[in-house]
């Protein structure tokens, strides 16, 4: 229920994210809720240019005395209009990822990811503001045990990449 909306024209880079409460796939949650959603640990350097910007930024609640409190954001992970650019990083070989394909990485075993996250600025029809983050760009590198790099070998070196690579 928007009645204006506006995109800020810098994205967030978050290189070596960690990734929490994954659903690429967009699974009905307990409340019914299909959106394709994961969220994102802020690092310190960039958690105030979050709140800045006027993202929601949550806090995981320390589970001991020494540990901190842990700052995050919810990312949504739309298709349609603008999709994201998602690639799997597996053995060395990159493989996009759809929206049909994109579910995979609700249970994968992440090493690393990079992310591009893109605000978005709206406005509620009681007037309120809010800031939503949108997934813009992933490259996800997930491990690869012993039988995958049997079964799924890395793509030859002299292999051309796909012509959305270049």
């Amino acid at each position: 229920e928007l009645l204006i909306g506006e995109r800020t024209m810098a994205n967030y880079i978050l290189r070596n994210a960690r990734l929490l409460f994954r659903n690429f796939s967009g699974a009905p949650n307990k409340f019914g809720n299909t959106d394709r959603t994961f969220c994102v640990i802020l690092p310190p350097d960039k958690e105030g240019a979050f709140r800045e910007e006027g993202f929601n930024v949550k806090t995981l609640k320390p589970r001991d005395e020494e540990e901190e409190p842990t700052p995050f954001v919810q990312v949504k992970v739309r298709y349609g209009y603008r999709p994201p650019k998602v690639t799997l990083i597996a053995g060395g070989a990159r493989n996009p990822l759809t929206e049909d394909t994109v579910g995979q990485l609700d249970f994968a075993d992440i090493e690393q990811a990079d992310l591009s996250i893109r605000p978005y600025h709206g406005r509620t029809r009681a007037g309120i503001e809010f800031c939503t983050a949108y997934l813009d760009k992933a490259y996800i590198t997930i491990a690869t045990d012993e039988l995958d790099a049997i079964y799924n070998p890395p793509a030859p070196e002299d292999e051309e990449p796909p012509e959305e690579w270049r």
